[in-house]
């Protein structure tokens, strides 16, 4: 079987023309000697896919050491890399977050990052760091994301401050009638009229115009996103995320279990460039299709009765 020894000695072999090394699937062989080699010996590396291997019981302290600085030392070195793709499903992804974080892996175009399950998936503070000032990425594949929380796309779009600012601005709307329909009015002078209550909208927040965080920032340059297992987001949240993803072509969502057809609907109406949605429920499917311009929904079974109407095409 392959070896961590016989991949570094590949490496060495084909260092200098070296430009696309691609290991899905292939547990066992990484480690942080083929990593330095990499680093130290591959320059023209463009694109690079690695399954990290599962750590050792009585050193997994030290491998992930090792596998931190070998990862850090290829985002460094290896500066023409423009698609990553890594999967740590069978170890923890929380020690290796900080190796991605620019300036390592600066000129990334395409980005999977597959979280471990049984860690918790990714956070927001996570998702924070692997985003942070990346100006030119196109493909974002985000995979076990049981910790990102549903606040976190409405707060990126400054979306609590807009809803704190509209409360208030309600409860002066209310108060402004309770005067107008006598609610404390022996409280004005004789012959005063109370003010008129002011419009809602004129105590909104323009939140565009807000400065965004650097993560933000990044989601505005993708065209192709996909995400899963975020079980804790709502429509709400997704909506905030349909915002924030101004110029993306297509979608996919997987795993969260809270989404309605509210969420296809928020990515149609604000990405000005989208081709396609797809939506994976438990039990259906959500989808639509620019070249169709049809919304289907998919029950996860064999059988069913078809409907079409002017808005597009339903499957129950």
């Amino acid at each position: 079987p392959p070896s961590a020894a016989s991949l570094r000695s590949l490496v060495l072999a084909y260092a200098a023309s070296l430009r696309q090394l691609l290991l899905d699937g292939i547990r066992d062989i990484v480690d942080e000697t083929v990593l330095n080699a990499l680093a130290e010996h591959c320059p023209s590396l463009d694109q690079l896919a690695l399954t990290l291997p599962a750590p050792p019981r009585d050193k997994a302290r030290a491998s992930d050491d090792g596998l931190v600085k070998g990862l850090r030392a290829v985002g460094t070195q290896c500066r023409r890399l423009t698609l990553l793709r890594l999967d740590s499903t069978a170890r923890s992804h929380h020690a290796l977050i900080p190796s991605l974080a620019p300036p390592s892996f600066g000129r990334l175009r395409s980005l999977t990052l597959c979280c471990s399950g049984r860690e918790g998936g990714l956070t927001d503070k996570e998702m924070e760091v692997v985003l942070h000032d990346r100006v030119c990425l196109e493909t974002l594949e985000l995979r076990n994301c049981d910790g990102l929380s549903d606040s976190l796309f409405p707060k990126w779009c400054h979306r609590e401050q807009h809803d704190e600012a509209r409360v208030v601005a309600q409860l002066d709307q209310a108060l402004l009638s309770d005067l107008n329909f006598g609610f404390g009015a022996q409280f004005l002078p004789t012959g005063a009229e109370a003010p008129a209550a002011a419009p809602v909208s004129s105590k909104r927040v323009r939140r565009r115009l807000q400065p965004r965080c650097p993560a933000a920032l990044a989601l505005r340059s993708v065209h192709s996103f996909s995400l899963g297992g975020a079980s804790a987001l709502s429509d709400r949240s997704l909506d905030a995320l349909a915002e924030l993803l101004h110029d993306v072509q297509t979608v996919d969502i997987r795993g969260c279990t809270l989404l309605t057809e509210e969420s296809l609907r928020s990515f149609r109406k604000t990405c000005r460039c989208l081709r396609s949605v797809s939506i994976v429920l438990r039990d259906r499917t959500l989808s639509w299709t620019a070249s169709t311009s049809s919304v289907k929904r998919h029950q996860h079974r064999k059988s069913g009765v078809h409907t079409s109407g002017s808005s597009g095409t339903e499957s129950n």
